[in-house]
């Protein structure tokens, strides 16, 4: 755990201005098999960016993801900590 939090206290002095915090609490329901296949719904941010890029501009509604921003998702590879 504590090498766990020194990472954690590593990626907090990352500068970003916006950051996204999921709760694990519907992940483990999932894994643990409170819900059953028609229960759950999958919408993930690739699924949002397409359905922006591709939205009819024929169509009566606006795009309602046209003003959603753009995330940028990294990841890090052989990051070495010096302890």
């Amino acid at each position: 755990m504590w090498i766990l939090g020194k990472q954690i206290l590593h990626l907090s002095k990352i500068q970003s201005r916006w950051t996204l915090h999921l709760s694990g609490t519907p992940f483990k329901s999932i894994a643990k098999g409170r819900f059953g296949e028609d229960q759950i719904y999958h919408w993930s941010y690739a699924d949002e960016q397409r359905s922006k890029q591709t939205w009819d501009p024929h169509s009566e509604s606006e795009n309602p993801y046209e003003s959603l921003p753009e995330l940028n998702m990294f990841y890090l590879s052989n990051v070495t900590y010096d302890y």
